[in-house]
């Protein structure tokens, strides 16, 4: 026996049999026609299923709605309203029920289909339609550039380079614009660069500001996590101060040895003076007597001159013999202040000797001391420069330490008990942000034009300068 199942509670039921023995509902259609299409285990006998049901494909629940007289609008070619009762039950695929004679004396009552709450009851249709809307409206609308794509047309606007020559007859025109918009632009990269320094070192001292505040008050029990970094904040301190002394003490130490070699120093020229007035004045009066015997012995030979003048002669006159007695008596006397002039210098050379060098021994000893002052201000400069470079890098770790005190304090949370001094550390972050973001754009700019073709460009200008001189020069030869 062949078995089939009930279209409407979907039990086995006989092949053979009419209508299915557990709900009654009828198996087989009674007309040689299209078979009657079934919705919910009611079936319309034109064979169309309820508008309803084609057009609403969501989860639905069915209640029953009552009647009056009108049949089902949403069944297409429905039995008109004039059937008997009964007949529209048999219809309607009621056959053999047994609340059919129940519900044959009760108003006719249809099937309603209501949404699922929560769902949405939407046409399949009409989600193509608005996802094709959608994505005309997709297509329609501009694509916003990407972060990367606007970073490179900024690069390309501040370079200025224009595009990259497609021919050889443009790269020296490239080769040119490049080369004084590089300029501009590496000017330009200077002065960020100044900026973004100037910036930063205003984010050091707004966050020292911020640890500085934090340590004084790290005494609050409600600080006692940042305690490592307030101990880091008081070892740089204390590295500060001690440099600081070691500092003065060493000054100290130099002032009093240059102060010493002062003192020896100014002792040796107070020594060395008079003996070096002594040998100004022996020098002074050597230099007179050398110039009265110079003058005694052009006399001597003035003299001399006359008598040989006289002497050559060949007739003498009665009044040379006299001249010849005057000039001989004259080149004595003089000759005789020349020798006792000269007998008068000698102790005064050897004075002056002496004297001379007495007074080299003490410019050696004060050339000694100067050198000793010049060496010791030296070294004093050395140890100052030292000193103070040593205390810059306490100060500087004091500063760091400081900052990492408020970096810790604004990351755990303890930046409100400095509420303005955070404000302004944001401030200066954002600030430095912006200028090294700059900084950055600006140095990729300087380096974004086409290394090739501004080497080609260099060239073919070098070239063509060359070329036009020779030929300058060997048509002015010709």
């Amino acid at each position: 026996m062949a078995t089939s199942l009930c279209p409407n509670c979907g039990q086995a039921a006989d092949d053979r049999a009419p209508a299915c023995g557990v709900c009654g509902a009828q198996l087989h259609a009674q007309a040689p026609v299209q078979a009657a299409a079934s919705w919910g285990g009611l079936q319309c006998p034109a064979g169309a299923a309820p508008a309803a049901a084609s057009a609403d494909r969501t989860s639905t629940s069915r209640v029953l709605a009552h009647r009056s007289s009108a049949p089902d609008a949403g069944c297409e070619g429905a039995p008109p309203a004039t059937t008997t009762d009964s007949m529209s039950h048999a219809q309607w695929g009621m056959v053999n029920d047994p609340l059919a004679e129940d519900l044959s004396a009760q108003p006719s009552l249809e099937l309603a289909s209501v949404p699922v709450p929560g769902r949405k009851s939407r046409p399949r249709q009409a989600k193509v339609e608005e996802g094709g809307e959608a994505n005309q409206e997709a297509e329609a609308k501009p694509k916003r550039p990407s972060r990367a794509q606007r970073r490179r047309s900024k690069i390309l606007e501040i370079a200025g380079y224009g595009p990259r020559p497609t021919s050889v007859l443009y790269v020296v025109p490239y080769f040119v614009r490049v080369f004084l918009r590089r300029r501009v632009v590496a000017e330009e990269l200077a002065e960020l660069a100044v900026a973004r320094k100037k910036a930063e070192s205003q984010l050091a001292d707004a966050l020292g500001e911020v640890g500085g505040a934090l340590y004084v008050r790290r005494a609050d029990p409600r600080l006692a996590a940042l305690g490592r970094h307030a101990a880091i904040v008081t070892e740089a301190e204390r590295q500060v101060d001690a440099g600081h002394k070691h500092s003065q003490l060493a000054q100290q130490d130099a002032s009093s040895a240059m102060s010493e070699i002062a003192r020896r120093l100014e002792a040796a020229q107070n020594a060395a003076a008079p003996v070096r007035e002594r040998g100004i004045k022996l020098q002074a009066k050597l230099h007179q007597l050398e110039q009265h015997v110079a003058a005694l012995a052009q006399t001597v030979q003035s003299c001399e001159q006359r008598i040989a003048r006289i002497q050559s002669k060949k007739v003498a006159e009665p009044q040379d013999v006299e001249v010849l007695q005057g000039l001989h008596a004259e080149r004595a006397e003089a000759h005789g202040h020349v020798q006792s002039t000269q007998l008068t210098m000698h102790p005064i050379k050897e004075e002056l000797q002496t004297v001379l060098v007495k007074v080299k021994k003490h410019q050696q000893i004060i050339a000694e001391l100067e050198a000793e002052a010049e060496r010791h201000g030296k070294i004093m400069e050395r140890d100052q420069a030292r000193h103070a470079r040593q205390a810059g890098d306490a100060r500087n770790a004091l500063q760091t330490a400081l900052q990492s005190l408020a970096r810790a304090a604004i990351e755990q949370g303890f930046g409100r008990a400095v509420p303005r001094l955070v404000e302004a550390v944001e401030r200066r972050e954002k600030d430095v942000a912006r200028k090294r973001e700059r900084e950055a754009v600006h140095r990729e700019a300087l380096s974004s034009y086409d290394e090739s073709a501004y080497r080609r460009g260099m060239l073919g200008l070098v070239g063509g300068t060359g070329a036009v001189f020779l030929t300058t020069v060997l048509l002015i030869a010709l």
